[in-house]
């Protein structure tokens, strides 16, 4: 894993949020700021069209590689981070009114202590955010949104929605003899789902279930090296697929082969790289790319390979810091 998403990604978000993963990959240099903005291809009048949606953001780094400031694509929404990692806020602001609201934490715990929200007018409004500490040394923290409840050992045990039915609860009892812990989400007696996940944070096991009822169950197998290399699904209707992962020498998939019932077997998508390790083949899509002196894409052109028709471009610019010495 390279060094921005290592330090911007968790790894138990990894399968169900590459948002932040797939636009943090293959970054180098030593990176200030960087923003990235999609268009849409226009068929009819054979333009691009700027896209209002996940793909244009902006990231303002430290030296360390983390990010510390979210830029939504039309700059209505600046986050900034005390760690980006953890999803601990200390700012978000509404640019076009200059409404805002601010976190304070506690030194010794890291948790938020303080919500603050200054409204348009200028009105500000504070909210204590409660740390109950207990005596046989577990904790309630009760932040703007839910109620997390900890064990001795600083683990979360359950959250609690502070205004809703929904809640998550962790189950650490297998833990140490089985290697593993399960989050379930619920509401009420409705289970949501449930997910096990390794002692290192690999997600092995999910259930999903719809209105309380089961709708699938992924499971997940790795190599000595922790690379995924099979993924068995099953559905509600009795059917399953069975995926196979495949990588190169420098542990880039190549290929993703799927079994279903019956014995059939294919590829379901394979992947080739330039030398950058940017994608520039996959089954459908084609992609071109442009770089800077740093190695790092400032356009990339996405190609329907059968019908070479443009779909998709991003554009990306980038700030770096200065070379040479400087103070942390």
């Amino acid at each position: 894993m390279n060094e921005y998403l290592e330090k911007n990604h968790n790894i138990s978000d990894w399968f169900y949020s590459s948002y932040y993963g797939s636009k943090l990959e293959n970054l180098n240099g030593s990176i200030r700021f960087m923003k990235q903005t999609a268009y849409d291809f226009d068929t009819d009048i054979n333009t691009y069209k700027l896209v209002d949606g996940t793909d244009c953001f902006s990231f303002e780094f430290n030296r360390q590689k983390e990010i510390i400031r979210r830029l939504d694509g039309k700059e209505r929404f600046e986050t900034k981070y005390k760690n980006f990692k953890d999803k601990k806020i200390t700012s978000i602001e509404y640019l076009p009114d200059n409404s805002i609201e601010l976190y304070e934490y506690d030194e010794a715990t890291d948790l938020a202590i303080k919500y603050i929200n200054i409204n348009k007018d200028g009105v500000r409004k504070e909210k204590e955010l409660k740390i109950e500490k207990l005596k046989d040394r577990s904790m309630i923290h009760h932040n703007e949104h839910f109620s997390n409840y900890y064990n001795a050992n600083d683990r979360i045990i359950l959250q609690k929605a502070n205004y809703s039915d929904l809640e998550f609860v962790y189950d650490y009892s297998t833990f140490v003899k089985k290697g593993y812990y399960t989050k379930t989400s619920r509401e009420k007696d409705k289970i949501n789902s449930i997910e096990r996940f390794s002692q290192d944070d690999y997600i092995l096991q999910s259930i999903m279930n719809h209105d309380g009822i089961f709708s699938s169950k992924r499971m997940f197998f790795y190599d000595e090296t922790n690379q995924l290399i099979q993924c068995l699904i099953f559905f509600d209707d009795d059917s399953f697929e069975n995926h196979y992962y495949f990588y190169n020498e420098k542990g880039l998939l190549i290929e993703d082969k799927i079994s279903y019932p019956g014995g059939k077997i294919g590829t379901c998508d394979f992947f080739e790289y330039d030398i950058h390790d940017n994608v520039i083949n996959s089954r459908d899509r084609s992609y071109q790319y442009k770089y800077d002196e740093h190695g790092n894409w400032i356009e990339r052109i996405e190609i329907a390979s059968a019908r070479n028709e443009i779909l998709y471009k991003i554009t990306r610019e980038f700030e770096y810091f200065p070379r040479g010495l400087h103070i942390v």
